[in-house]
């Protein structure tokens, strides 16, 4: 096949094929020294922890974390956007009560809370209070929900800038 190619591509081919076969026979390259991947630390939030973000013009958003999953690079919370928008935050009684906003539903899936699993990357991305958010109320004995299905998965700045984005809602 590659013969009818051409004499000119064919020595190219061979050329080419040679030269991997050196490479694969030939002696290998020295160990290399990897560095670890970086692992933010463990994240203080747990189940129950509700958290504020306030837009603009003063409106705020919550958000309720319903669990914390454990990944290789580090602990990541999962975040409820909780159906509320307001300038005070509710009392506790009424925040045990406050349900999360529902993705709509499509012909594959039926309508689901909207969970965002929120992680830093790097060690310069900003964490939940350098991104604006508040810890407004823990509820006590919330059920963890480690294993939700998350619809999203973002870092904290970008969360913070969909909150403020919908603040109004």
């Amino acid at each position: 096949e590659w013969a009818e190619a051409g004499p000119a591509d064919l020595a190219k081919r061979v050329a080419a094929l040679r030269k991997l076969r050196e490479q694969l026979t030939g002696p290998q390259p020295g160990r290399k020294k990897l560095r670890r991947p970086w692992r933010h630390e463990e994240t203080e939030l747990a189940a129950g922890d509700v958290l504020s973000h306030a837009g603009v013009d003063g409106r705020m958003v919550l958000f309720r974390v319903a669990g914390v999953r454990s990944f290789r690079t580090g602990d990541a919370p999962c975040l409820e956007w909780l159906d509320w928008s307001g300038r005070r935050v509710p009392g506790a009684w009424r925040l045990a009560r406050l349900k999360p906003l529902q993705a709509p539903a499509t012909v594959s899936m039926p309508q689901r809370p909207i969970i965002y699993t929120v992680t830093r990357h790097r060690k310069k991305d900003p964490d939940w209070r350098a991104s604006g958010f508040v810890h407004v109320a823990r509820l006590p004995n919330w059920p963890s929900h480690n294993e939700l299905p998350m619809n999203f998965s973002c870092g904290w700045r970008v969360l913070a800038l969909l909150a403020e984005r919908n603040a109004g809602l």
